[in-house]
């Protein structure tokens, strides 16, 4: 939530007209170092967003440049620490090991996969709706913001650089990530992966349409907030069916969360992980089932888990209690 709501804060502020104030270098300054040490894609994002100030000067010469060093610097430090602390060990392969930690393999990857990541939306259930709700969702999004960004005539020559600056941040880190997990983990990876892809997209879109809105205006903004509130409601409407899964089997999910954190406490070498249906919009991975010794090779959570609690082996179970004899050493 904090990566997500510093680069937000950069184009509400654009809205709302603080950007171009006296404190809109502080404001800056503030939601780059809340990005840059929240995660490593807030890292990644203000890293970006920092080199394109300096590349640009759209910031002012002299002393007052050289704060904005300062979450650049931040997010070097996080990044360098996430590279040799995770991404070079190499241990988190769950996805196609002939791209995994393979430069060019990964490249071909991310032009098989970006097209599809840009454009879907972040809920349905096959990929045509994905692709559907996500086009016209951004559309009608994209308009909106035009129409209203168009009522206000004028602007700063430097807003306008700082809205190119956050259109190709954004977009430039949704890029990079899935370039990243990729590298990773062999597969584009998880949920809220491609979550928050999707929000460094609308951010993108938003700063586009602001930007164009601003060099060729159009009259009339009587449309905007329909469209606005459409594309809203299209996600939600495609979401509503996984969020009512999602409710009902949380009960489950929570009572086999507890069991493994209570099993991975108690005295003893061994412990029991249990296993939940991954919900539809939370996601997970269903570990297979069966015994796992310290050491194991596998691919999964289970040789983390078990360093983490200290134990010897673990009996996983299939989601909903069935057992499998499955023994892996």
């Amino acid at each position: 939530m904090p990566t997500v709501a510093a680069a937000l804060l950069l184009l509400t502020l654009d809205w709302g007209g603080q950007i171009e104030g006296p404190s809109g270098n502080a404001w800056i300054f503030l939601a780059l170092t809340v990005s840059a040490a929240s995660s490593e894609v807030g890292a990644l994002f203000t890293a970006i967003y920092v080199v394109l100030l300096f590349a640009i000067r759209s910031v002012e010469d002299g002393y007052r440049c050289l704060i904005f060093t300062i979450p650049l610097l931040l997010s070097a430090a996080v990044l360098y620490l996430q590279f040799t602390g995770r991404v070079a060990v190499g241990g988190e392969v769950f996805g196609d090991p002939s791209v995994a930690h393979h430069p060019v393999a990964t490249m071909s990857a991310v032009a098989k996969h970006l097209l599809f990541e840009l454009l879907k939306g972040d809920s349905g259930h096959h990929a045509f709706t994905l692709l559907i709700s996500g086009l016209v969702t951004k559309l009608l999004f994209f308009c909106g913001v035009y129409i209203v960004i168009s009522t206000r005539r004028k602007f700063a020559p430097r807003v306008q650089k700082l809205r190119l600056i956050l259109a190709i941040a954004a977009i430039a880190t949704a890029v990079l990530t899935l370039a990243a997990a990729l590298y990773n983990f062999g597969s584009p990876c998880c949920e809220r992966h491609a979550t928050m892809r999707q929000e460094y997209v609308f951010i993108t879109i938003g700063s586009i349409a602001s930007y164009m809105a601003a060099r060729w205006p159009i009259r009339g903004r009587r449309h905007a907030g329909i469209l606005l509130v459409c594309s809203m409601l299209i996600p939600l409407a495609v979401a509503i069916p996984k969020l009512k899964t999602e409710y009902l089997g949380y009960a489950e999910t929570w009572r086999a969360d507890n069991q493994t954190w209570r099993s991975g406490r108690s005295a003893g070498s061994s412990m029991q992980i249990e296993q939940a249906v991954p919900g539809p919009i939370s996601g997970g991975l269903v570990i297979t089932p069966g015994t796992y010794q310290s050491g194991s090779s596998a691919r999964n959570d289970v040789p983390w888990m078990l360093v983490f609690f200290g134990k010897q082996s673990a009996i996983v179970s299939a989601p909903n209690g069935a057992q499998n004899n499955d023994t892996r050493q």
